[in-house]
C-alpha cells in the first residue's frame, strides 16, 4: 500500500511544510465565553444552539492519537443528551410543548480546542420560555454529572459503532475522500494504520475523561448560548463582518444564570435505559432461490395483506418493513392533508419514543 500511495502522489513536490501552531492566542477564553447570543435568522427558523469550547488535550504517546478517547468520552456526553427516547431531554421537551427535535455532536477545531454542540429546534412556546430550556438541558447534566459514567451506555454506543463498521456499505467517492482526508489529520506514521477501523468504531471505555468533561461541560462558563429566531429582528445592534448576520451579545443575565445554577430537578429526565433491541447474533440465513426471486405473501385475511421477500444479494444482516395504515371511508380525514400530517406526525413520535 505504501508503494502505491508512493507512485499515486510521486509527482507532487514535498515543501515539508510544519502545520501551524493556532493555540496561542487562546481563541475563547472569559473575554468571549458566557455570552447568550440573539440572532436574526434570514429563514423563519427557531433554534437555542448551545456550544463549549473545551481545552484541547495534548497528544499522548500510543497506538491511537487522543482525539480519539476526547471523541469517544464526549460520545457519551452526546448518547445522554441526545437521546430522543423516554426519559430524554427531548421527550420531556415535546411533552410541554417547547421543542420539536434535537442533535448533539462534538468536533475537534484546528487541534486548539474541541466543540461541543446541543442544538434545539423550538417551538412559539419554546421561543418565549427558552430559558427553560436551558434550564432542562443542565438538569440533565446535572443527572450526568450526580450518577457515575455507565459502562452500559458506552457499551450500547460500542456495539452500534461495531456493527456500522462490520456491515459498512459503499458511499460517493467524493464525500469518501473528504471524509477520510479529515480523519488522516488526527493520525501520524506510527498509527495511521488504524485510520478506517477507528473513524468508525468506539474501543475503549474511560470514565476519568468522561468525568473530567461532565464537569467542564457543567460550568456555564465554558460555553456560549446562541437564540436563533425572528422575534429578534429590532432587538440586535451588531452586524457580523463576512455574512452581514445581525445579533446582539449579552453576558449571561440573572435569570440564565438562575435556571444554570439552581437547576430544579426534573423527575421525568432520566439516563437511557439499556437498549434492548441491538442484536446478540447477526448470522445471516442460507440463501433461499424461491424466497429471493419473489415476494411471497404470507398473511391475508380481512384486515391486512403481508409479503416476504428476502435479500440474497447485499448480504446485510438488514430487515425493511413498510407499513401503510388504510382508513375507513367517509372517515374525518378524508378531505383534510393537515390532519392526514397530523395524524402521521403523532404516530411517528409515538414509534420514535419506543424505538430510538
Amino acid at each position: 500500500m505504501e508503494e502505491w500511495a508512493n507512485s499515486l502522489f510521486s509527482e507532487i513536490e514535498n515543501f515539508d511544510t510544519e502545520m501551524p501552531d493556532f493555540s496561542t492566542p487562546q481563541a475563547y477564553n472569559s473575554s468571549n465565553l458566557g455570552n447568550l447570543y440573539r440572532i436574526e435568522p434570514v429563514m423563519d427558523s427557531n433554534s437555542l444552539t448551545i456550544v463549549w469550547f473545551l481545552p484541547y488535550a495534548q497528544q499522548q504517546e500510543g497506538d491511537l492519537p487522543f482525539t480519539l478517547q476526547e471523541s469517544w468520552s464526549l460520545m457519551y456526553h452526546s448518547h445522554i443528551l441526545g437521546h430522543e427516547g423516554e426519559g430524554s431531554l427531548l421527550s420531556s421537551l415535546i411533552k410541554d410543548g417547547l421543542a420539536t427535535s434535537s442533535s448533539t455532536y462534538v468536533d475537534h477545531v484546528l487541534k486548539t480546542h474541541v466543540n461541543f454542540y446541543v442544538d434545539v429546534q423550538l417551538t412559539e412556546k419554546g421561543v418565549k420560555n427558552y430559558e427553560e430550556v436551558v434550564e432542562r438541558i443542565w438538569a440533565q447534566i446535572r443527572n450526568i454529572k450526580d450518577i457515575e459514567p455507565q459502562k452500559y451506555i458506552f457499551e450500547d454506543y460500542q456495539k452500534v459503532s461495531q456493527l456500522r463498521w462490520q456491515f459498512l456499505e459503499k458511499s460517493g467517492y467524493s464525500s469518501y475522500a473528504t471524509w477520510l482526508a479529515s480523519q488522516m489529520q488526527k493520525y501520524d506514521e506510527s498509527n495511521i494504520e488504524n485510520v478506517l477501523k477507528y473513524a468508525v468504531v468506539v474501543d475503549e471505555f474511560n470514565p476519568e475523561l468522561i468525568d473530567q468533561f461532565t464537569n467542564q461541560i457543567y460550568d456555564h462558563n465554558n460555553c456560549n448560548i446562541y437564540l436563533t429566531t425572528q422575534d429578534n429582528i429590532g432587538k440586535t445592534d451588531l452586524k457580523e463582518k463576512w455574512y452581514g448576520t445581525n445579533f446582539a451579545k449579552h453576558e449571561f443575565d440573572e435569570v440564565i444564570l438562575g435556571k444554570i445554577t439552581e437547576t430544579k430537578n426534573y423527575q421525568e429526565l432520566t439516563l437511557p435505559n439499556k437498549n434492548k433491541y441491538l442484536p446478540d447474533n447477526v448470522d445471516l440465513l442460507p440463501k433461499n432461490d424461491e424466497w429471493s426471486k419473489d415476494p411471497i405473501k404470507i398473511k391475508d385475511n380481512s384486515d391486512h395483506v403481508i409479503w416476504y421477500k428476502k435479500d440474497d444479494k447485499f448480504g446485510q444482516p438488514k430487515c425493511q418493513i413498510t407499513l401503510r395504515i388504510y382508513k375507513k371511508k367517509n372517515d374525518l380525514l378524508e378531505d383534510s392533508n393537515s390532519l392526514k400530517q397530523v395524524y402521521n406526525d403523532i404516530w411517528t413520535d409515538v414509534y420514535d419514543e419506543l424505538l430510538r
